[in-house]
């Protein structure tokens, strides 16, 4: 399994991609979808179909309605995760002072605030099965905290795509 990090951009995409080794990306000339992709709305279907469409015709893949040599699926799954964060403010402690740490001189703890965020964490899945045998060729994965506009969701699923296929066909084709 591929494993990369868009370190650039702290709020980008986790990506991996995984590929079964026997699978020959070099006879593949087309492709069809095997339904909508499930567990989004219907605008983020069709924004996450554009962006994979894309990605596949540029490596030279032409979209047929029925019986391509690849089928295509996506998916997502959205959880919700937390996060805890606690601020003081002020320091630990004050200093060593004359007999060891914390003595003779008064220590100030200040006062700490925790704070607790739960949000969304998405994950876009993309799965590509052999036309013809129906076996799974090739997967990828984009995780990211589920944005919050329209417009960063098209970001979102275009940088995630664009990650996923960024060295496809595997093997170095």
């Amino acid at each position: 399994m591929v494993t990369r990090f868009f370190g650039a951009c702290a709020s980008g995409p986790r990506v991996n991609t995984d590929f079964n080794p026997q699978a020959d990306f070099n006879a593949i000339r087309t492709y069809s979808w095997m339904g909508q992709p499930h567990g989004m709305s219907p605008l983020v279907q069709g924004r996450v179909m554009a962006a994979v469409d894309s990605q596949l015709e540029a490596r030279g893949w032409k979209r047929v309605e029925t019986g391509g040599d690849a089928i295509v699926a996506a998916g997502a799954v959205i959880r919700q995760q937390q996060s805890i964060d606690t601020f003081y403010s002020a320091p630990m402690y004050s200093g060593w002072g004359r007999s060891g740490p914390w003595r003779g001189h008064h220590s100030s703890f200040g006062t700490a605030t925790t704070t607790v965020r739960t949000f969304d964490v998405g994950t876009l899945v993309v799965d590509i099965f052999d036309g013809s045998t129906r076996q799974g060729i090739w997967r990828g994965t984009a995780q990211q905290t589920v944005p919050s506009t329209p417009e960063r969701t098209s970001a979102a699923v275009e940088a995630g795509v664009r990650g996923m296929f960024e060295g496809f066909p595997p093997g170095g084709l």
